[in-house]
């Protein structure tokens, strides 16, 4: 007797992409990897800061054209799935906590910056499509754009701040400093400051205008810094091989508030959704069981 042969099997596709947390985790880790490297290389190429940036937004801006064009449907449907949302703040989450426990400054690399670039473009797209808005959704309004905030604090203040550090002796001022991590040089605008004088971990620095008039004056410390017109002057460490000279590290960041603004946009956003929204509900139920 001859047995019949077994029926084809038949394969069954899997979710799609949107739908599918495993292929988000790698794609994700594929696009750090990608901006770790175009960092290093842009880097290698003689690239600035700045210019690094220039290159990831106009890369992010010719993507997301050219899969607005060809993939739009597609785009809107992972961009707007939980999942995606998910997957997204898990590699945030850890990558900001790796960062804390190693005392790195992620902030202001290319790889954190496109995170957060795609993290702010799916909030964004949740909230048009979420539309209209009432007073009642006004805290998933505020979280959904708190990203959107900080990332053009970020740019912001990578594209207009200042970050630079030198050492200096007593008696030493200087109005053009040399720029952090590659960046061009930075001249102080109608100022300078000068070293008076080291004590310990501290050190008095004065602002002084161009006719050497007195503009400030404070003695700084490791978490107490002078302020004159948006810079922080910071003490940073001795110089070992400088007993008397002191490293001072000078910090402009125009767009603060703006990350500030989106941090609090989430935790108020967090509080209405989760805490005043669902009370005010049963306010309103228990008032309308009233006789």
């Amino acid at each position: 007797m001859r047995s019949s042969p077994l029926p084809p099997t038949v394969h069954q596709p899997g979710p799609p992409f949107h739908e599918n947390t495993p292929s988000q985790a790698l794609a994700m880790a594929g696009w750090i990897v990608l901006w770790l490297a175009a960092e290093r290389l842009l880097a290698g190429q003689g690239f600035t800061p700045r210019g690094q940036l220039a290159v990831l937004l106009g890369s992010l801006a010719g993507l997301g054209g050219l899969t607005v064009l060809v993939g739009r449907r597609w785009l809107f449907l992972l961009f707007t799935s939980i999942r995606f949302a998910v997957t997204q703040g898990c590699f945030l989450a850890a990558a900001v906590l790796l960062a804390t426990l190693a005392a790195r400054d992620i902030v202001h690399r290319l790889w954190f910056t496109s995170l957060l670039a795609v993290l702010a473009t799916s909030m964004l797209t949740v909230t048009w499509k979420r539309r209209p808005y009432t007073p009642a959704r006004l805290g998933f309004l505020l979280v959904h754009v708190a990203p959107a905030l900080v990332l053009m604090g970020l740019l912001w203040g990578r594209l207009a701040g200042v970050r630079a550090e030198v050492r200096l002796s007593p008696g030493v001022a200087v109005a053009i400093l040399p720029g952090a991590g590659g960046s061009e040089q930075v001249h102080l605008p109608g100022f300078r400051f000068r070293l008076e004088r080291i004590d310990g971990a501290r050190s008095e620095l004065v602002i002084l205008d161009d006719r050497e008039r007195e503009l400030a004056r404070k003695v700084i410390s490791l978490g107490d810094p002078l302020t004159f017109r948006g810079y922080g002057f910071y003490q940073r460490a001795m110089d070992p091989g400088d007993p008397a000279g002191s490293a001072i590290r000078v910090v402009r960041e125009p767009g603060l508030w703006l990350i500030r603004t989106g941090f609090a946009s989430l935790l108020i956003g967090c509080v209405w959704m989760f805490y005043l929204k669902p009370g005010l509900k049963r306010r309103q139920a228990a008032k309308e069981k009233r006789p």
